[in-house]
């Protein structure tokens, strides 16, 4: 009979294991030939983040980021046979200013995910809200937490065709006790999230202002849109999936995917790519920012 050492055993272990050895998750060989081709494609259009200033949001908020396979392996939310729209909720009551800059966000959204959406208006007893679900801000207004919108209003009213929910509330909103103020909130697993207007210009006081009000509520909507769809905060270039803790950093990134993040919507989504490029061109054209259409002019030429 022949003994062996525990060392021994070890080794034959150590070799089999490899024998045998498969990824735990591998990514689908068709997912990662056009992830590849978007960087390959992509990557020159695209200027990579730099180092976060005093005030920035990685500054104060240092984050890991997110890989596609780290993506793909954490099981995204996505469009099911049953879940086929996404929802954009109306929580208060709103001026046609601002009724028209919903109406245009539906519309943006729609393209900007390759998606049906539909409007609708949830009622929101803003008079009755629990104690713990609200504070005063700087300016004496009532400032709503999010997980009042989160785990109470939207989740229970979420639509049964809806694969996610995005709600917009005119009210100052906080995500915790510790934090001044949020632009937007998202799950990345529950299927809603909520932005608020309220800090993002007043357009029918100031005339003026109402363009870059447009965008910034388009920025917001489209960025936490991106979190229901499991994506995590972009730390690789300048993405509309970049963190804002001020709106300076709002308004400074773009209304755009990363080719990083432009791989994981396109694995969610399965986007005819050359299409959405067109359609995002003819979007910003209408809108007269030229720079988004020059942009986006560009990257349609390119074959995918």
């Amino acid at each position: 009979m022949i003994k062996l050492s525990s060392l021994g055993i070890l080794i034959l272990l150590i070799i089999a294991c490899k024998e045998n050895y498969k990824p735990r998750f591998p990514i689908p060989k068709d997912a990662a030939i056009t992830y590849n081709i978007i960087q390959d494609s992509l990557v020159n259009y695209h200027t990579e983040l730099t180092p976060p200033k005093k005030g920035d949001w990685l500054t104060d908020h240092p984050e890991k980021g997110q890989t596609f396979k780290e993506y793909i392996h954490q099981k995204p939310i996505s469009e099911t046979e049953n879940r086929t729209k996404l929802y954009l909720a109306i929580l208060s009551t709103m001026d046609s200013t601002q009724m028209s800059i919903v109406t245009k966000t539906k519309a943006y959204l729609s393209i900007f995910y390759d998606c049906e959406t539909e409007l609708i208006t949830l009622d929101v007893d803003y008079s009755s809200i629990p104690n713990k679900y609200y504070r005063y801000n700087e300016n004496e207004e009532i400032q709503v937490l999010t997980d009042f919108f989160l785990k109470q209003i939207l989740i229970d009213n979420l639509p049964s065709d809806a694969f996610a929910m995005i709600g917009c509330t005119t009210y100052d909103i906080f995500p915790d006790p510790q934090w001044n103020f949020v632009f937007g909130q998202a799950s990345l697993q529950k299927r809603v999230g909520v932005w608020s207007m309220n800090r993002l210009g007043a357009p029918k006081e100031l005339p003026e202002t109402i363009e870059k009000t447009v965008l910034r509520n388009l920025k917001i909507a489209s960025h936490e849109t991106g979190h229901m769809l499991s994506m995590k905060h972009c730390i690789y270039y300048d993405c509309i999936m970049n963190g804002s803790a001020q709106i300076t950093e709002t308004d400074n990134k773009p209304v755009y995917l990363c080719p990083i993040c432009l791989g994981k919507i396109n694995y969610n989504r399965q986007f005819t790519l050359q299409e959405r490029f067109k359609k995002l061109d003819a979007f910003w054209n209408d809108n007269q920012l030229s720079i988004y259409h020059q942009y986006y002019e560009k990257v349609a030429r390119i074959k995918i």
